[in-house]
């Protein structure tokens, strides 16, 4: 899923949150609530479908990543935070965020998977139409993407928090090289080279850049007179 998009629009990123928060059914609760968290914390969806609600009750979200086994430490922004004490309030802290409608055999609640979250971010993906490709790896990287061009986090900051390798696997994860190649590629000057306006007619076919008017009249005239010579010089 590396190869989905950012957000990379603070306006488009609030029309989607604030039409997502008008959703008042269980559903579209449900995916609001997914989404600001994924936005807003930087999680992978593997560590955000099973948190609970006692895990966002301060003002940090700790947790032992499942990819990497390293302990995570998200901070709860204030936006999150009003969120949290509006949708959890009055739900049990052992209560699932993001609870499943089918439960285990013995009739304990399950969360929903990954691959269930992922069918929210298709149906976001419908919703908003979004045609670059977007998935749930779309939230964490419009996390960092937000917090390097729109807040200025350092990258280095960012490579830390993610657990990369190295600030050019967070420089490409959140799709900063693209922004860069695109500015580069428009930096090129070809001096005074100035390009034809679309829909300029040109008269007739070009020949190395001159203009030939011929018509097919003129074309089937030439070819039967030159077909007569070669037939009359084989005869002689």
């Amino acid at each position: 899923m590396n190869n989905v998009k950012p957000i990379k629009s603070a306006s488009k990123l609030n029309e989607m949150l604030s039409a997502l928060q008008d959703d008042k059914s269980w559903h579209g609760r449900r995916i609001f609530l997914l989404f600001a968290t994924g936005v807003f914390t930087g999680l992978r969806i593997s560590d955000i479908v099973g948190l609970k609600v006692e895990n966002v009750q301060g003002n940090f979200i700790e947790l032992i990543e499942q990819k990497t086994g390293k302990r995570q430490k998200a901070p709860i922004n204030k936006k999150l935070r009003a969120i949290y004490d509006v949708r959890l309030e009055g739900l049990p802290g052992d209560a699932f965020l993001f609870p499943s409608r089918k439960h285990y055999g013995d009739g304990q609640p399950r969360h929903i998977t990954p691959r269930m979250a992922n069918y929210d971010m298709n149906a976001i993906a419908q919703k908003f139409n979004i045609t670059e490709p977007f998935g749930c790896h779309s939230m964490r990287k419009t996390y960092g993407y937000m917090m390097y061009k729109r807040h200025g986090v350092a990258l280095e900051a960012l490579r830390q928090y993610f657990n990369h390798a190295t600030e050019d696997v967070t420089r490409r994860y959140i799709c900063i090289d693209e922004d860069e190649r695109i500015e580069v590629a428009n930096r090129f000057d070809a001096g005074g080279f100035v390009p034809e306006k679309p829909g300029k007619k040109t008269a007739g076919r070009r020949r190395n850049s001159v203009p030939v008017e011929t018509s097919f009249q003129d074309r089937t005239e030439n070819g039967r007179k030159y077909a007569q010579a070669r037939n009359n010089s084989r005869h002689k």
